[in-house]
């Protein structure tokens, strides 16, 4: 599937690897940890709470003594001393070639959705952007303004699927860790991810019954109302139980056809790589402009 959209799109061409590079792969989430021979390409709004939670397991992230035992505190300590500073070709490739290297993914939509709602709806940024992203002109905050401010940006940030320059919790999947060239060992989804990150901690040689720090409910963000929790944790329970697919669903029936359609292209690659279905979503899409 992923070679067949790579063939399709002439990017297995070996010519470009984690283009984005240094800071974006240092903030968001490029792995690489040397003694357990892991390299690990995150995406924001993927699972990456769970992810870092994951890594607490690790015996030397355990130890490490980390204060206060944030998520925060631990997404610092893991991204300072594993992210992968030299993004060159040649090593990229050595590393994930020689280790155990993993990514997961989403359905983009669902992942767009999830953005929308975790950081638009409660935007807890100093600068609002996510909110003013979601805002229209009569002030108003809606999926629709939200999803036409990505599509505005992506006009504008996105040359090639190579070159986008999106935020990284809506930056495509196929712009940030080079599927085409990177011969990943497992490429896990959150759709199924109970079992792909216990098969992923398996092949790392880590006991899969041993208990990882809960760091997300020792989280330090702005605290939300009560309203804005209960709906968080419905939202997380969603995932789990799979009506985030009802979710979604309920959204995109807000959205302009053509807006839907849109998306679509913006995320082609994404959709094509990992064989999701774009139409669970679209059909449900107003015939309106």
């Amino acid at each position: 599937m992923i070679n067949k959209a790579c063939s399709k799109y002439r990017w297995n061409t070996d010519d470009t690897v984690l283009k984005n590079g240094g800071k974006r792969c240092h903030e968001y989430g490029c792995l690489y940890i040397e003694k357990d021979n892991i390299f690990n390409c995150m995406h924001a709004k993927v699972g990456t709470s769970s992810l870092i939670e994951e890594y607490t397991k690790f015996p030397h992230v355990r130890d490490a003594n980390i204060v206060p035992l944030t998520l925060r505190h631990v997404r610092a300590y893991v991204e300072n001393n594993y992210h992968v500073a030299n993004t060159s070709k040649a090593y990229i490739k050595h590393i994930a070639e020689n280790s155990l290297s993993f990514s997961f993914v989403r359905h983009p939509f669902e992942r767009l959705v999830s953005c929308y709602r975790d950081k638009a709806l409660h935007d807890t940024s100093v600068t609002g952007k996510f909110q003013r992203l979601a805002t229209g002109d009569d002030g108003t905050v809606s999926f629709t303004n939200f999803a036409r401010g990505v599509l505005e940006q992506h006009h504008n940030k996105c040359r090639y699927w190579w070159d986008c320059k999106l935020n990284p919790h809506y930056l495509p999947y196929s712009s940030r860790c080079d599927y085409c060239n990177i011969p990943y060992s497992i490429i896990g989804k959150m759709e199924t991810w109970d079992d792909d990150i216990r098969h992923v901690m398996q092949q790392a040689g880590v006991n899969v019954k041993e208990t990882g720090v809960n760091v997300k409910q020792l989280e330090d963000k702005k605290p939300l109302t009560d309203e804005q929790e209960k709906e968080h944790d419905e939202w997380n329970h969603n995932i789990a139980t799979g009506s985030t697919r009802e979710k979604t669903a309920s959204y995109f029936n807000q959205l302009p056809s053509l807006v839907a359609e849109q998306l679509y292209n913006a995320y082609k690659m994404d959709f094509e790589l990992f064989g999701y279905d774009p139409y669970v979503y679209m059909d449900k899409s107003r015939h309106t402009l």
